[in-house]
């Protein structure tokens, strides 16, 4: 199994069955190769605030980017795993994050989506970077609500720039391949309310 560390030394290249690929869109957990996030011993996905943005009622959709007027697309991807790294199915991620300007928008669903996992547990969004603000890296947040848990509210950093410290579990995974530069973030979560409710 590739570890965290191995991955980020690697850049991605351990994901060699994915080089030559177009891939755009939830695939079959196999697909992906084995989840860094899966390291033994598995611990849950760290909850951080959901701040003031949240809205509810996103679309349900995959593309984000048509909702800017310009800003180089990238992918996140990745598994919403069990705390046994099983995927699951039937989880719902909401994503949201600022423009490229640092704005978010509070009237409508501006970079704004969320999916329903499949049997693979796989989630895929194409998106734009947003502005960094408040002295912090780049960031997304994410809502992800699996069968018969409790939501989990969080925060994926893109270790790009420079900003304050961050704990190093909450950045996504550069995985680049093709022509879109991609990054991957695996989410584990408790899939009953008592294990979700105490973490």
């Amino acid at each position: 199994m590739v570890t965290r560390r191995e991955f980020l030394r690697l850049g991605g290249s351990g994901l060699a069955a994915l080089a030559a690929s177009a891939w755009t869109g939830p695939a079959p957990a196999s697909y992906l190769g084995p989840s860094p996030f899966c390291e033994d011993p598995i611990t849950l996905t760290k909850w951080r605030a959901a701040g003031k943005h949240f809205r509810a009622g996103a679309p349900n959709r995959m593309d984000l980017s048509g909702d800017v007027e310009a800003g180089p697309k990238i992918e996140l991807f990745g598994t919403v795993f069990d705390r046994q790294c099983n995927p699951i199915e039937g989880a719902r991620i909401d994503v949201w994050h600022a423009d490229r300007w640092g704005a978010y928008d509070m009237d409508g669903h501006r970079l704004r989506a969320h999916q329903i996992t499949g049997s693979s547990g796989t989630y895929g969004f194409i998106t734009v970077i947003p502005q960094a603000h408040d002295e912090e890296y780049p960031h997304f947040h994410f809502r992800v609500l699996a069968p018969g848990g409790m939501p989990l509210f969080t925060q994926v950093f893109l270790p790009i720039g420079s900003g304050v410290a961050v704990d190093p579990s909450h950045f996504a995974l550069e995985a680049n391949w093709g022509d879109l530069k991609r990054w991957r973030f695996d989410f584990v979560v408790a899939k009953d309310t008592a294990a979700s409710a105490s973490g």
